[in-house]
C-alpha cells in the first residue's frame, strides 16, 4: 500500500474510534516502527522489482503501465520456520492433522493443519 494511503487509512480509522480511544498508529511511520521492532529471527529482508508486462498501445501514458515498484518481504518460509523451531514452543504447538467441522457438522477446509 501506497505510503500516503496508509496515512489515509489511519486517519478513517482513527474516526471509527470512541472519542475517549487513541488509535494504535497515527501515520504510516508509527506502523512501519512497529512492524520494523518484530522480531523473525534470522528471516533477513529480500525485495524485487515487479512492473507491467503486457504489450501496451503506443499512446498509453498510464502512469502504473509504466513504473517499477519495489516489493519488500520476509522469506515466509524461513519466518514459519522460526517459531517452530523455538523450544518456548515445543509443549504448545499440535502439529498432527485434525478434520474440523462447523456447528452444522459440515467439513471446513480453511484449517492450516486440516489433514486435507
Amino acid at each position: 500500500m501506497l505510503a500516503g494511503n496508509i496515512n489515509e487509512l489511519m486517519r478513517i480509522w482513527a474516526d471509527t474510534l470512541p472519542k475517549d480511544q487513541d488509535p494504535r498508529f497515527n501515520d504510516k511511520q508509527e506502523l512501519y516502527n512497529m512492524i520494523d521492532a518484530i522480531e523473525v529471527g534470522d528471516a533477513p529482508w529480500k525485495s524485487f522489482s515487479v512492473s507491467f508486462a503486457v504489450d501496451m498501445a503506443e499512446d498509453d501514458t498510464t502512469p502504473w503501465k509504466h513504473a517499477n515498484y519495489e516489493v519488500w518481504y520476509h522469506d515466509p518460509r524461513a519466518v514459519l520456520h522460526n517459531p517452530l523451531k523455538n523450544t518456548n514452543f515445543a509443549e504448545e504447538m499440535d502439529f498432527a492433522p485434525k478434520e474440523v467441522r462447523n456447528e452444522n457438522d459440515k467439513h471446513r477446509y480453511t484449517d492450516f493443519m486440516s489433514g486435507d
